[in-house]
Formats: C-alpha cells, structure tokens, sequence
C-alpha cells in the first residue's frame, strides 16, 4: 500500500495565486505535497473589490 499524498492548503487575507511566494514553498516541499491556494478575495469581481 502507497502512503497518502500529503496536502498542503495555503489561505491568504488577499486573493491567489500567489506566484510571488508559493512556487518557493512548493520547492521546498517537495514534488509530493499537493498544494492547494485559497484567498479571502478570490471570486470578488472588479467591482467587489472597488467596494473594498
């Protein structure tokens, strides 16, 4: 039997991706850990965020 895929969430107070700092933490955890981003923004459209 495999071992689970390990998991990692990352939330940010903005909106994701966050190309500017999860590749560099995907790096370093490796092939093997799955990374899923989520944002407290994410689904805003531009006027959601205008009201903001």
């Amino acid at each position: 039997m495999s071992a689970p895929q390990r998991r990692v969430a990352f939330f940010t107070i903005g909106q994701s991706p966050r190309n500017d700092v999860v590749p560099e933490m995907a790096s370093l955890l490796g092939a093997q850990v799955r990374i899923d981003e989520f944002g407290a923004l994410d689904g805003l459209d531009a006027a959601g965020l205008a009201a903001l």
